[in-house]
């Protein structure tokens, strides 16, 4: 990935570029649950040899709530949304999309998983 950053201030034309890397993020993620149940997001491990554990990334399709925004940690492959039940699309209060990335034992992060959403009628049954 690259950077770049081109400074004006006092009439200069300053540009500098540089790279860095982040290792791949989780794959696969998909949102599991049957109707009336908590939706799982689950995904897949990514090639990185220390996971110290993954964020759960999560955004209300909702245009009053924009933006992405962490809504909890695991160190499972597997985050159970305890907000909220899956219900038919035509019946939710709203859909929920979720994303994850992996955060290593040296604290760097990964690309972000795929995403997946799913509607919801918010507030938890039990």
């Amino acid at each position: 990935m690259q950077a770049r950053f081109t400074d004006f201030t006092a009439g200069w034309n300053y540009e500098e570029t540089w790279s860095f890397t982040v290792f791949p993020g989780p794959t696969n993620l998909y949102v599991s649950g049957c109707n009336g149940c908590m939706p799982t997001i689950n995904w897949t491990v990514p090639t990185h040899p220390s996971i110290d554990h993954y964020e759960i990334w999560w955004k209300k399709m909702d245009t009053q709530y924009p933006g992405w925004q962490i809504v909890g940690t695991t160190s499972n492959t597997s985050w159970l949304d305890t907000r909220a039940t899956i219900t038919d699309p035509w019946q939710a209060d709203d859909t929920y999309r979720y994303k994850v990335k992996a955060v290593s034992t040296d604290g760097l992060t990964s690309a972000f998983s795929n995403e997946d959403e799913v509607p919801v009628e918010e507030g938890s049954p039990w």
